[in-house]
């Protein structure tokens, strides 16, 4: 996607590590990037990923 000029926000749920390693690369690639953790296993936690969003 960024190749293609798209901005890209990733999640992850462990291995922040290697979510920071796409960000660079979607960085290099000349787009915006973020990733922010989430677990999709715990519903509850979605009510505030706006949030975690917004601070980025």
């Amino acid at each position: 996607m960024s190749r293609k000029g798209i901005d890209v926000i990733i999640t992850y749920h462990r291995r922040k590590e290697d979510a920071e390693a796409v960000v660079q690369e979607i960085k290099n690639n000349g787009q915006k990037s973020v990733a922010i953790q989430l677990d999709t296993g715990v519903v509850s936690s979605f009510e505030d990923f706006p949030l975690d969003f917004l601070t980025y």
